[in-house]
């Protein structure tokens, strides 16, 4: 399994801010602060700030603007979160047993102005954010036994997939699940 990484924090970022406007070659400033130089880097070159109005001596690096761009940038890559009736409406028909795949089709085919790809929605459905405000809501156990007097081979026949999981909708990602609603 490859690495993970975390973001720079704002901390970082002003002392980023700092060690550029008192010359510190990145290098040193990426060894300080346990990333790699191409970070730094990218850090200035993404959130440097000029403008042909001001002096030269405005422009540069600033911490805090860099922060406010950073969480600019990841809030608008995120459909669901900015728009709540349609987070609504996914969430929704997830739980009605719909597959990503199916649901942004259909936006697709009704000529929904606002909608999602599936990409988005699986990218939602492992966000942190859709945990925090479902509490775990779209993970809902997914076979509603028919009947309980019946025999373990009638009930497992006729049991049905009520709603989304987790897992299933991971394992709709991969393609190796059979589409909810159906008898398992």
């Amino acid at each position: 399994m490859g690495a993970v990484y975390s973001q720079l924090s704002l901390s970082e970022r002003r002392k980023i801010e700092k060690w550029w406007h008192a010359k510190v070659p990145v290098r040193e400033m990426a060894r300080v602060l346990n990333r790699h130089k191409s970070t730094i880097f990218r850090e200035i070159k993404r959130n440097f700030w000029a403008d042909d109005a001001f002096p030269k001596k405005y422009a540069g690096h600033f911490g805090h603007a860099a922060q406010l761009q950073t969480d600019k940038r990841r809030s608008v890559q995120r459909k669901l979160i900015r728009h709540p009736d349609l987070r609504k409406t996914v969430v929704a028909q997830i739980k009605e047993g719909w597959t990503p795949e199916q649901i942004g089709n259909r936006m697709i085919f009704e000529g929904a102005k606002l909608r999602v790809c599936q990409e988005t929605i699986y990218r939602y459905i492992y966000s942190k954010e859709a945990w925090q405000r479902s509490s775990g809501g779209i993970c809902q156990p997914i076979v509603q036994p028919v009947g309980q007097g019946e025999p373990a081979s009638v009930r497992s026949r006729n049991s049905i997939v009520t709603s989304a999981s987790c897992f299933d909708l991971m394992m709709w990602h991969t393609g190796a699940s059979s589409a909810i609603g159906r008898p398992i």
